[in-house]
């Protein structure tokens, strides 16, 4: 017989297509707008608002010092920032919805310094298209400094026995201004002990008291006036200022010191009333008119002359004088001669000129008859 042909084979079906490749995304993400924004700026910290509009996205930043080069694009995503940099701060912000604010706090900056930050939008598809518009177009910001003291402020005025004043000129609205008193020499207190109103190691001051400025340049004055303020005293005055809305305060505090004046003297009595003036003297008395002349009286006669005198008498001798009996030892002394007086009918017959001397007169009248 004849062989039997084979059975004729089925037909092959066509291998499977490949899979289609999706089609390429050719659309960037975009900023939702008024996005991204820098907020809540403080004196270390400020704070990343993002949204996208269109798609998810991630959001990669770098912050350097604003006097720094610039990064690109792909320094910006790695993280690393420019070269030359030095400290930055980088991250990242996951937008898995659209048209919603994301927020990163960004810390650990420095006081009033200027700030850059370098932001790119990178979709989340397989593409990972890039909008890179804030790397040419950085964010600036620069962090608040805490408040200073203005115009010779902290200043003391109105200094008294038991009080004085102390004026404060503040550099930043809305701030505040605290203030203790200690006794001189007394212990330093923190920063934060002086915001919490007490001293070194939280003891309670002689003195507290704290100002809020609403407006800067504007001069307030703390008035220090207690019981425990005494006279010719001194003391120290710390102060510290504090921008309220972002919190941040100086670092360090002010320190003025003060002497109040000494209790005052008793007052003196009042001076006594000057002594009367002399009266004036009296006018002198008219002078007295001229006596006219007197009559000269007549003159007496001249005595008649002198009657003779009679002859003188004889002269009487003196007894002897007994001669006066002297201690043994001693000679007697010589008996006085006899000593004649002078004529009774003398006219002066105790003159110089009879007599030389009192004991002789006198001896003459003892013996004379």
């Amino acid at each position: 017989s004849p062989p039997l042909s084979p059975p004729p084979s089925p037909p092959l079906s066509p291998p499977p297509s490949p899979p289609l490749s999706p089609p390429p995304d050719l659309v960037l993400p975009a900023w939702t707008a008024g996005y991204p924004t820098i907020q809540n700026v403080g004196g270390t910290s400020f704070e990343i608002h993002a949204s996208a509009s269109n798609e998810q996205a991630t959001v990669y930043f770098v912050i350097q010092l604003a006097d720094k080069v610039p990064p690109s694009a792909s320094e910006v995503q790695s993280g690393s920032g420019s070269a030359g940099a030095g400290t930055i701060v980088s991250g990242s912000i996951s937008l898995t919805t659209t048209q919603t604010t994301f927020t990163y706090a960004v810390t650990g900056l420095e006081l009033a310094t200027g700030y850059k930050v370098y932001i790119i939008l990178v979709d989340m598809s397989p593409f990972a298209n890039v909008d890179a518009s804030i790397v040419r177009s950085p964010l600036s910001t620069t962090t608040i400094d805490a408040p200073t003291f203005l115009d010779g402020t902290p200043a003391l005025n109105n200094i008294a026995q038991t009080a004085f004043k102390v004026d404060v000129v503040i550099s930043i609205d809305e701030s505040g201004v605290w203030l203790v008193v200690v006794n001189h020499g007394s212990k330093a207190p923190t920063p934060s002990e002086i915001l919490g109103a007490t001293t070194a190691d939280g003891q309670t001051p002689l003195y507290s008291d704290n100002r809020y400025f609403t407006t800067a340049g504007v001069r307030q004055t703390f008035t220090v006036s207690d019981n425990q303020i005494t006279a010719d005293t001194k003391y120290d005055v710390y102060l510290i200022a504090k921008h309220m809305p972002t919190d941040v305060a100086q670092s360090s505090y002010t320190l003025v010191t003060v002497t109040t004046t000494p209790n005052a003297p008793p007052p003196s009595p009042p001076p006594s009333p000057p002594p009367p003036s002399p009266p004036p003297p009296s006018p002198p008395p008219p002078p007295s008119p001229p006596l006219p002349p007197s009559p000269l009286p007549p003159l007496d006669p001249p005595p008649p002359p002198p009657s003779p005198s009679p002859p003188p008498s004889p002269p009487v001798p003196n007894p002897p004088l007994p001669a006066p009996t002297l201690p043994p030892t001693l000679p007697p002394p010589p008996s006085s001669p006899p000593l004649v007086c002078p004529p009774a009918a003398t006219t002066n017959p105790c003159s110089e000129a009879y007599l030389p001397s009192l004991p002789e007169l006198r001896r003459c009248y003892d013996g004379a008859p």
